[in-house]
């Protein structure tokens, strides 16, 4: 393989900036040497092409796919020089879809890093979903890998920190290079923090016309069931059952909204989130492996994402034109079980209730991109929808912001209803 040519990369940045994004994963941030030791392949490269997506019996969309010409082997043998990136949800633009909150978007001429697993089908899965996946972009004549992230959707802030900086491009392709397949990395010499104004921004994944979604049922007096699905999440010893009824249940006993959750026990089955069966159901331990890699407690990864699956046509509600959500889902990402146990369970139940507020059709009060910073509002950074989950014990809580942001979008008979409000969003993050 040719090497990837730096200074090229700077050609690169207009689209870089330009590429769609969602924030709504749960995670806890990697090192890079647990992630390159999941990973079979990393691979640096230009996106091509975006290919035809992948949709089920449906018609719903539920995978993206790009075409990446491989410019830089880091690591492995990837089978082409020319390989297939699977990346699960839909992209920005399409209306009818799975919307995998957290998963990036690309555009032609993107360059980017990214930690691969082979599939069956010949086409490869990020490690660890987003935290595999980095773009390039340029600042004072240098190249710097970075993931589409922010660093505020870290469970805990403080663990693996120094990972949440940009990337030197030439010093950390030498670092995976020469770290592939030791038993123990050398360390990082390549983190560096740079000036605000040379970070990389993204934006966040929206349906195609920028339009919300919400339930329409409960306004028939309609109810949803969630379920989740039979065994549970392994390595617990909370139970993550009763967590999952509490986090149903605090959407539901909010009396200023008119959603109308109701906990439905365990299912033998479900269609594993490629496909509408009109079950809401949480899948643990991530079986399809949707979340490439595993969760460590010791050394983090990705936990949990959630979403809905959502019509194309819209519906009007209090001005505002609403896709329909048909069916939410919550994948429970292998090895979380030690996280879920956190404060005697109550780490979950927050978890669980944060991702089921992304399938109502909820984004972050704040700390993204898409929001303002959770330290210029005490309300905002209470929130079970701030972009981080608190992690101290709160539970299946919701505060002021998430009972106003369900109050706007499913008010009580008689309540006003779709009225824009500055301190929530209606996106997917």
């Amino acid at each position: 393989m040719k090497s990837l040519k730096l200074a090229a990369l700077a050609l690169a940045l207009a689209p870089v900036f330009a590429a769609h994004d969602a924030h709504a994963m749960s995670y806890l941030m990697m090192r890079d040497d647990a992630l390159l030791a999941q990973s079979p392949i990393v691979v640096a490269g230009e996106v091509v092409a975006m290919l035809p997506v992948v949709e089920n019996a449906e018609g719903f969309v539920v995978e993206s796919r790009y075409a990446i010409r491989v410019q830089r082997v880091a690591k492995g043998e990837p089978d082409a020089s020319l390989v297939v990136v699977a990346v699960p949800g839909a992209p920005a633009g399409v209306d009818a879809g799975l919307y995998v909150p957290g998963m990036p978007a690309y555009a032609e001429g993107d360059q980017v890093l990214m930690f691969l697993e082979p599939r069956d089908d010949g086409t490869y899965a990020p490690v660890q979903l987003a935290l595999g996946l980095f773009r390039a972009h340029a600042y004072a004549g240098d190249i710097y890998f970075q993931r589409n992230l922010d660093e505020h959707d870290a469970i805990d802030k403080s663990f693996n920190a120094e990972y949440t900086l940009p990337r030197r491009g030439d010093k950390f392709l030498a670092w995976i290079g020469a770290n592939g397949d030791a038993a123990k990395a050398s360390t990082p010499d390549y983190l560096e923090k740079l000036p605000d104004e040379a970070t990389a921004k993204f934006t966040h994944l929206r349906s195609g016309a920028g339009n919300p979604t919400r339930w329409f049922k409960f306004d028939q007096g309609q109810s949803e069931t969630w379920f989740g699905l039979a065994g549970g999440q392994t390595g617990m010893t909370t139970n993550v059952f009763t967590q999952l009824s509490q986090a149903v249940a605090a959407w539901t006993n909010d009396t200023g909204s008119r959603i109308n959750l109701v906990y439905g026990g365990t299912t033998a089955s479900d269609a594993m989130n490629n496909s509408t069966d009109g079950k809401s159901a949480v899948t643990w331990n991530d079986p399809q492996n949707k979340i490439a890699g595993s969760f460590s407690c010791g050394a983090g990864g990705t936990l949990a994402i959630g979403g809905p699956f959502f019509s194309g046509s819209t519906t009007s509600f209090g001005g505002l034109a609403y896709h329909t959500i048909v069916e939410g889902f919550v994948i429970v990402q292998d090895g979380a079980g030690c996280f879920f146990d956190g404060d005697g369970g109550a780490d979950g139940a927050e978890t669980l209730t944060h991702e089921i507020g992304h399938a109502l059709g909820l984004g972050h009060a704040c700390g993204d991109s898409n929001s303002p910073a959770c330290n210029t509002s005490a309300t905002l950074n209470d929130a079970v929808m701030r972009a981080s989950v608190h992690g101290d014990g709160r539970g299946a809580s919701l505060r002021a912001d998430d009972r106003t942001a369900i109050a706007t979008i499913y008010p009580q008979p008689g309540g006003g209803g779709g009225r824009p409000d500055p301190i929530f969003t209606t996106g997917y993050e």
